[in-house]
């Protein structure tokens, strides 16, 4: 169970590093003013279609966001 939490987590990371580059914005995991900052980004440069697809929105913070 402990490797494939670690394998799974290796995999995430890697894809978070894949989804900023192909966005050109640094993607911050966990929550906070920094990362709303960059849900307001995307927001800005993609519009709130382009959140929806890489965001969770079930939470209180997304108000705030848009």
């Amino acid at each position: 169970v402990a490797c494939s939490s670690i394998i799974s987590r290796y995999i995430f990371l890697n894809e978070i590093k894949k989804l900023s580059n192909k966005l050109g914005i640094n993607i911050l995991l966990g929550a906070g003013n920094d990362v709303d900052n960059v849900g307001k980004e995307i927001i800005k440069k993609y519009g709130v279609d382009k959140l929806k697809e890489v965001a969770k929105l079930n939470f209180k913070n997304t108000e705030k966001i848009q």
